[in-house]
């Protein structure tokens, strides 16, 4: 059986949708270039810009704790380093995240868009060489269909692939060989 590249995604900002690449090119022992190197992390969360590198997601906010993001599509040209988001189709932030105005553009649309809590207003912030992955070693997310209809048979519900926030999702593999 031949196993066949369905979707490509990138996340650009950690616990935001990603976004579908049509290619791109993998470097042995490394994450998705630029996947999960900008994160949303709390006021509260301690993060230091000087000395930038993984954070424990739960300093972060997430699908599964923050839904509101769930509203965002992302864009990222990692050329101009220029960030994009945009809700129901429509564009309502762009900036360049490497510069101090861009970074402020943004933070300035995110703590309006969502609550601040007793967490504080989230800050877009960079990994540096790192990425906000869930462990702290870059890895390549992947993914298959013939797994995921395996846990819908088991909880006897659908679940949206999307949820998993993979890398790399294929059809025609066996369930778990995405594993190998």
């Amino acid at each position: 059986m031949t196993i066949t590249m369905r979707e490509i995604k990138r996340y650009p900002v950690k616990g935001l949708c990603g976004e579908t690449l049509n290619a791109v090119e993998l470097t042995p022992g490394q994450s998705l270039p630029h996947d999960r190197c900008s994160a949303l992390a709390h006021a509260s969360s301690g993060f230091d810009r000087t000395n930038r590198g993984w954070m424990p997601k739960n300093h972060l906010l997430n699908l599964s704790r923050d839904e509101k993001i769930a509203q965002l599509s992302v864009s990222f040209e990692p050329a101009r380093t220029q960030l994009t988001l945009s809700r129901g189709g429509r564009q309502v932030a762009s900036s360049n995240t490497e510069m101090p105005v861009g970074r402020l553009m943004l933070n300035q649309f995110f703590a309006g868009f969502t609550p601040a809590g007793g967490r504080g207003n989230p800050k877009l912030v960079e990994a540096g060489y790192s990425t906000f992955a869930d462990v702290p070693k870059p890895y390549v997310s992947n993914l298959s269909t013939a797994s995921l209809n395996e846990i819908e048979r088991v909880v006897r519900r659908p679940i949206q692939i999307q949820r998993f926030s993979g890398n790399l999702v294929v059809d025609d593999a066996e369930r778990w060989e995405e594993r190998d």
